[in-house]
């Protein structure tokens, strides 16, 4: 069984040794927007003064109806009582693992990983198997090696797809068969989808929780829309039995938003397309500065093409490992860069956020130091 580990990539990514950094290469979100952004939007959705007649009163349980029939627009043949409003994606995976994790069950997770996806199911006692992607095959996972851990009794598959931190996202034929393994299985998969949806002119397979009842899927505004402080995310899924749990669950701990927040997103979703086209052009302009320079740095990075979402992952094959690379970025340069050790993936890669304006800024700070070296 996997000790409960603690979260070391957010104290990596907030701690008291990253307020040396003044620009980051790993931010795993797209362009933030300000205040002012995110009223223009509420105009165009709701009006003049648009957050006038909220009520503060208690908002309604698991999302307001108008957010979860924007939510629902998504993910067509689900009702809105089979969708759950969360105050981001830590809270809806805080609330799966305890919800329908028992200590001493299996939990697949697709690797490398966004901590949680280990960290909370091992926290409830659970047995944790890692099912690796491979660098090799642009980080795809073997679908032979899926079906062979899952002939032992699995409570569940987490995946994210679009993939973070590599940037992996499988054609269909991979994912009807990676249902078609968990169905048999009996398991429930966990797709946390926080990243599809960029970019906005590729065409999304998903979301799997449309395609079979043994699917939860996860989303949320943080990460394709730029909006992490918003604290808005949500599961949907037609298994009952699961969301029957989860919503019992949370009437005991967070079963209300922020009606603020919930009226905000519900104005962000009326103007989706927009927002995801703004973004899609900032990350298609990062993208080819990433290619050029990872090209040009060929001796020192192997770097695989992100298929979709905004992270990458490249291997480093300067001196010494990742975590070392890290710490001398934020001491002599003020550069943040999450390395592989947080995504449960060795000391050889890092995440690389291609999201944000200052991409270009980051990249350039990154090739003075790499000349010192």
């Amino acid at each position: 069984m996997e000790s409960p580990e603690a979260f070391t990539l957010k104290d990596f990514l907030v701690g008291p040794d990253a307020a040396q950094a003044t620009l980051g290469l790993s931010p795993s979100y797209a362009q933030t927007m300000t205040m002012t952004e995110v009223w223009g939007w509420a105009e165009r959705a709701f009006g003049a003064n648009p957050l006038a007649d909220i009520s503060l009163s208690y908002p309604p349980l698991f999302g307001h109806p108008d957010l979860r029939a924007e939510i629902q627009k998504g993910y067509p043949g689900l009702g809105p009582d089979q969708i759950v409003v969360t105050a981001g994606l830590d809270d809806a995976l805080a609330t799966i693992a305890l919800a329908l994790v028992a200590p001493g069950e299996r939990v697949i997770v697709h690797t490398p990983s966004y901590q949680p996806h280990r960290s909370t199911a091992a926290w409830r006692g659970a047995q944790i198997v890692p099912w690796p992607g491979h660098e090799a095959d642009a980080w795809a996972p073997d679908l032979d090696q899926l079906a062979e851990l899952l002939r032992q009794p699995t409570r569940l598959v987490f995946t994210s797809l679009p993939h973070n931190p590599t940037g992996f996202m499988p054609d269909k034929a991979f994912l009807a068969r990676m249902i078609d393994l968990v169905e048999a299985s009996g398991a429930i998969l966990i797709a946390d989808e926080i990243y599809s949806g960029l970019p906005a002119d590729q065409p999304w397979p998903g979301p799997l929780a449309c395609r079979s009842e043994r699917v939860i899927s996860l989303h949320g505004l943080s990460k394709t829309r730029g909006l992490p402080g918003l604290r808005m995310g949500w599961l949907a899924s037609r298994n009952d039995e699961g969301l029957a749990a989860i919503k019992a669950l949370r009437k005991h701990t967070n079963s209300y938003n922020s009606a603020v927040s919930e009226a905000l997103a519900t104005a962000i979703l009326r103007h989706d397309d927009q927002i995801l086209a703004r973004n899609t052009e900032i990350l298609r302009t990062n993208m080819a500065v990433a290619e050029e320079f990872f090209h040009r740095h060929d001796n020192l990075f192997a770097w695989t093409t992100p298929k979709a979402g905004v992270n990458g992952f490249p291997r480093w094959h300067g001196p010494g490992n990742t975590t070392e690379l890290s710490l001398r970025l934020l001491r002599e340069a003020q550069l943040l860069v999450a390395p592989s050790t947080y995504f449960g993936a060795g000391e050889q890669h890092m995440r690389i956020g291609l999201g944000l304006r200052n991409f270009a800024e980051g990249l350039n700070r990154l090739d003075s130091f790499l000349a010192k070296i």
